[in-house]
């Protein structure tokens, strides 16, 4: 019996400040997910998030204040490494190149796209 192909693995570092780490420790355990499980759950935001492609990205301004400043580092800060699928990764890549495209000053960051979508995430409840 042949095993199932598993879909490679990127692994993403993101910066997240303490009080956005704490909010979505909190939402996990709200929703009866394992700390073990953070890079699905952001996998799913990130999903949700970049679903709205770019254009409605732009035009609700998200990829500004807590997204762009949390990768400044400070005490609270901390790097997480994530695991995404390589279809989610290469999706993420492709936004920043068209974000990037429309406004080449924009910081369009995979750490800064990650926050946004968690923040996105969190504010959805």
């Amino acid at each position: 019996m042949a095993l199932a192909a598993r879909s490679q693995k990127a692994k993403v570092p993101v910066t997240l400040p303490g009080e956005l780490e704490q909010a979505m420790r909190e939402a996990m355990a709200k929703e009866g997910v394992s700390p073990r499980k953070k890079s699905r759950w952001v996998a799913e935001a990130l999903r949700d998030f970049m679903a709205q492609g770019a254009e409605s990205i732009l035009e609700n301004d998200v990829l500004t204040g807590r997204c762009l400043d949390a990768g400044g580092g400070g005490d609270n800060s901390r790097v997480h490494v994530l695991s995404l699928d390589e279809d989610d990764h290469l999706a993420l890549v492709s936004l920043i190149g068209e974000l990037r495209q429309r406004d080449p000053y924009l910081p369009a960051t995979q750490s800064a796209l990650i926050r946004a979508a968690i923040l996105d995430r969190l504010a959805r409840g």
